[in-house]
């Protein structure tokens, strides 16, 4: 019997003790549960500060970027709209002082919006008009025309590449001029 009662005293005082020590265990276990849970929180609270960061930098650099995009679009339809006083019989002669000061206006506000590649192409026709003159001792009118209309509507062509359509297929071809 003193056999028994030892047994059992045993086998109470390992499952008592086992049952201590998986308390104590999971204790430790949930202790750094919470402690690695806190720290998960305290990073995604960063993680979230972040994102909110950069979420506010990208609406501020895209409200920049339309701001911008809007300012060159308007530059670009004045320009071409005052443009108009180069090409033929586009302008009455009575509103051509009048297109010739909105388009110095024009002119120098594309400097400010416009890109390098709308700049290139303008400049190329301003030296043209520029030239003109001297041009008519070595080509025909006809040939003076058809590199005016091809000049002209590359400007137009990159101002639209420029205002989004860089997938277009247009060409200078594709540009007509017509005369009422």
């Amino acid at each position: 019997m003193e056999t028994f009662i030892s047994i059992i005293t045993n086998a109470a005082f390992i499952g008592i003790f086992t049952l201590i020590i998986g308390n104590m265990f999971n204790r430790g276990l949930q202790k750094q549960k919470l402690e690695f849970d806190n720290q998960l929180l305290k990073q995604k609270g960063e993680i979230d500060k972040e994102i909110e960061k950069l979420k506010r930098n990208l609406e501020l650099e895209f409200s920049n970027e339309l701001e911008r995009l809007t300012q060159k679009r308007n530059a670009y339809i004045d320009l071409i709209n005052t443009m108009a006083v180069f090409i033929g019989k586009r302008v009455d002669e009575n509103e051509r002082v009048e297109y010739q000061k909105k388009f110095l206006k024009a002119y120098d506000a594309s400097w400010l919006w416009a890109s390098d590649e709308v700049l290139l192409a303008l400049s190329n026709y301003m030296q043209f008009k520029i030239n003109t003159n001297n041009l008519l001792n070595e080509l025909t009118q006809q040939e003076i025309q058809s590199l005016e209309k091809e000049l002209f509507s590359e400007c137009i062509l990159k101002m639209r590449k420029d205002i989004g359509f860089t997938e277009s297929s247009l060409t200078n071809e594709h540009y007509k001029f017509i005369n009422f």
